[in-house]
């Protein structure tokens, strides 16, 4: 096999890793949906249930047990980004080992491209480090997820204590709650909903729901840890300089990722291992492999693995 055969091996081995955890991505996003709607089910029925009209001590009651379901929530969100998130840095931690195979016949011996358990366990921890101490502008993420539900608990009790005081049927209030969590975009398009939510603002985040600003994060996250991974892995092998910055083709264009791809050591879009920026929101940018001069063997010389 010639490096050029090998090239376009790891591109495709590379290609496959991003659809796979792209899939997974999608899977989370499922599980999120079905946390959302279920707590949307429960805190329903208990306003279905309640006995209308309450007085005010009763309401207070009431309105407690419904800030307990959503910390609940909250908590089970939490879990479920964590845990996809620390998914994310193993399947881009077997990917980068999948896709450097292909160079193995081009590499001394001693050059290792798998990782003992300990070495790979000690990578993955430091790309969870890594995650946990690069907070997105400078907010926790058990903060941003916090601050989501936050500002649904704070319009949800308003909104039920509006509704008992006017005098609204059970149904519509827990309809209207319900909004609050798990309301999706299109539902903007109708006049009746846009002047809803500009009563009630949504508050923290870019969308209408409380499920929709939690999904913007976790896809954040998950994309942020696999790319991490990768750069953890490069900082732990000796023949490997670091990981350059691309850009996805038809995407949007970003200033901020742009800048990232002409940045790095020599303006190249190249960065050490274990050293690279923070992205915005979203983003899909992705990582490719950089070996040190002179490392491939049969005459062949080093270059930037460039992605198709």
């Amino acid at each position: 096999m010639t490096i050029t055969e090998a090239t376009v091996k790891y591109n495709k081995a590379l290609l496959k890793g991003r659809k796979a955890h792209l899939a997974y991505q999608k899977v989370s996003e499922k599980q999120l949906w079905r946390i959302y709607k279920k707590a949307a089910g429960k805190i329903g029925s208990k306003i279905m249930a309640a006995d209308a009209p309450l007085a005010p001590a009763a309401l207070r009651t009431f309105l407690d047990s419904i800030t307990s379901e959503m910390k609940r929530l909250d908590n089970k969100i939490l879990s479920t980004i964590q845990t996809a998130s620390n998914k994310s840095i193993k399947m881009s931690l077997k990917n980068t080992i999948d896709r450097l195979q292909v160079y193995k016949e081009f590499l001394p011996a001693t050059f290792a491209i798998k990782l003992t358990s300990s070495v790979f366990n000690s990578v993955h921890h430091a790309a969870v480090r890594a995650l946990i101490r690069r907070p997105l502008d400078g907010i926790e993420l058990s903060e941003r997820v916090w601050n989501i539900h936050q500002t649904s608990i704070t319009q949800i009790r308003k909104h039920i204590a509006k509704g008992y005081l006017y005098g609204e049927p059970s149904h519509k209030i827990a309809q209207e709650v319900r909004r609050f969590l798990i309301i999706s975009d299109s539902d903007m398009r109708t006049k009746k909903w846009r002047a809803f939510f500009k009563e009630h603002p949504p508050g923290r985040g870019v969308y209408r729901s409380a499920y929709k600003n939690t999904e913007r994060v976790i896809r954040t996250e998950t994309n942020n840890a696999f790319r991490l991974a990768q750069s953890e892995y490069a900082a732990s092998r000796t023949w490997i300089i670091g990981v350059k910055w691309h850009r996805v083709a038809g995407a949007k264009e970003c200033a901020e990722c742009d800048g990232y791809a002409s940045g790095g050591i020599n303006g190249d879009g190249v960065y050490p291992g274990g050293e690279i920026p923070s992205s915005h929101p979203q983003c899909l940018c992705f990582l490719t492999d950089v070996f040190k001069q002179d490392v491939l063997k049969k005459g062949t010389t080093s270059s930037i693995l460039k992605s198709t």
